[in-house]
């Protein structure tokens, strides 16, 4: 996946500034996608280039004008193209799996003190989570199609939090069992 397309994407539904993408970016996309504000400006800035959107300079009295922009034709089929590209399931590339594999040649001590902190940050993420989809999505049938897919998005950053909450209990046990034996 590309930061392009997702940006495609949001200008698909409507035209936004470079300030309105960034701040999706902060709150619905956030959930399964990282950009900064200067990413988000210089993909802007690559794609005016490319012709997939252009801008509009509006003026505004007491504060620094901004630019508005649109999703051209040449974006929509770049945007088509590379949604009917195939896409293929990511590998898994996980530093804490690692880490877990060391612990066969090294002390398990700092991965448990790690997992102790990280579950109750990983349940803090699942509650903010389970608060959006309160206050968002509560009645997933009376959702636009777009929202439908917010949620879907949102219920799997819950679902995987949960699993690796209850993954990482495991991993604790057997590390803290595995101590006790040697």
């Amino acid at each position: 996946m590309s930061l392009p397309h997702v940006i495609l994407t949001v200008l698909s539904r409507h035209e936004a500034t470079g300030y309105d993408i960034t701040k999706a970016f902060s709150q619905n996309i956030g959930h399964f996608w990282k950009a900064s504000h200067q990413q988000v400006y210089r993909e802007l800035n690559k794609m005016s280039q490319l012709e997939w959107v252009t801008s509009e300079l509006i003026e505004q009295e007491g504060k620094p004008d901004k630019k508005i922009y649109t999703i051209t034709e040449l974006g929509r089929k770049a945007l088509t193209a590379w949604f009917e590209q195939p896409t293929p399931y990511t590998p898994t590339r996980d530093e804490f799996s690692a880490k877990l594999m060391a612990c066969s040649v090294q002390s398990s001590d700092l991965l448990i003190e790690q997992i102790n902190e990280l579950i109750p940050q990983a349940e803090h993420m699942i509650q903010q989570f389970q608060l959006l989809e309160k206050q968002f999505y509560a009645y997933p049938e009376k959702l636009n199609i777009a929202a439908r897919i917010e949620r879907l998005i949102l219920r799997r950053n819950i679902l995987e939090r949960k699993m690796w909450v209850e993954w990482a209990v495991e991993v604790k046990e057997q590390l803290t069992l595995q101590d006790t034996l040697i």
